[in-house]
């Protein structure tokens, strides 16, 4: 039986030296990996967290040698608040340092429904809203190379589920619809996040965007932070169960840093999904209507105030 792949594995041999990532969700699990990676191929990195302190902790025991460490920056940023994201892409782009990879990986899952002082609730804002409005402020201020990468952390469970239904008004209505979500917050989430994707992979032609690649990743059943969040009985359960089920983080981050370094990605243009055996998979049909798409674009872009996209 073949080795499973790693994260360390996938880029072995390669040299980040110069080239820029920003990381969502780097303070633990999948994201941490993927930075620890990257940091250590000599990439520098973006890396907003919610918590510096908690940043600074384990990034201080990944393991990391001090100039590793060095090209990692620290930024406070709570995606579930569109004003400190707003904050964040000012800040880059007074910087002017543009990115050659995106990594919306930040996600959280089984909290009860609350809104935030924006009044989106907060899985809501956190795994959607937070990284609609960074994505859509680094195009707008071309701080993505045009041969950049733009990845959305995106699940098995997600892509297999035939009954799971874009529904935008979860982001515009979320008090009419209080009692929808819970379970289904998320994964309605990283569906609209989806679609943002593939609308931007066909409006990108004919721009100064159209070389850029997006596609969603499935890391497959990882052991992270995640687990903490599903109440006391769930990680009661997998603080037992979790290691002999569920794959180490660093198999589990091989598909996101191979998709973001390797020289050439298959499948062809358009959006893509890679799972993590490092090789693209179908994506549903309902998740290929280039009009709902567009729909969910246009509806966040006037809920979230973001203005049009222009490239």
């Amino acid at each position: 039986m073949s080795p499973k792949p790693t994260a360390e594995g996938v880029t072995e041999g390669i040299d980040l030296a110069g080239r820029r990532f920003l990381i969502t969700g780097a303070s633990s699990g999948l994201g941490l990996e993927l930075a620890r990676v990257l940091a250590l191929r000599g990439a520098s990195l973006v890396l907003p967290v919610r918590s510096l302190d908690k940043g600074r902790r384990v990034l201080d025991g990944s393991g990391l040698d001090d100039e590793a460490r060095g090209r990692c920056e620290l930024v406070a940023c709570d995606l579930s608040r569109l004003e400190a994201v707003r904050a964040l892409v000012d800040s880059l782009v007074q910087q002017g340092r543009a990115f050659q990879g995106l990594a919306l990986n930040a996600g959280v899952f089984g909290l009860p429904f609350e809104l935030t002082p924006e009044g989106l609730e907060f899985t809501f804002a956190s795994n959607f809203a937070g990284h609609f409005v960074l994505l859509h402020g680094l195009l707008r201020h071309r701080l993505l190379v045009p041969t950049g990468r733009v990845l959305a952390t995106l699940s098995e469970a997600v892509r297999l589920n035939p009954f799971l239904r874009p529904d935008v008004r979860l982001l515009t209505e979320p008090r009419a619809h209080a009692k929808r979500f819970g379970a289904a917050s998320s994964p309605t989430a990283k569906v609209l996040l989806s679609l943002s994707l593939l609308h931007l992979a066909r409006t990108v032609r004919g721009t100064w965007a159209e070389p850029m690649e997006f596609f969603g990743v499935d890391p497959g059943a990882t052991l992270t932070d995640n687990i903490n969040q599903g109440g006391r009985v769930a990680q009661a359960l997998m603080r037992v169960l979790g290691p002999r089920l569920l794959k180490p983080v660093g198999q589990g981050a091989a598909v996101l840093a191979w998709a973001l370094t390797t020289s050439s990605l298959p499948g062809g243009r358009g959006l893509r999904y890679f799972t993590n055996e490092l090789a693209p998979v179908p994506i549903p049909r309902r998740w290929l209507d280039a009009d709902l798409a567009e729909q969910v674009w246009r509806a966040s872009e006037a809920h979230l105030a973001t203005g049009p996209l222009r490239l």
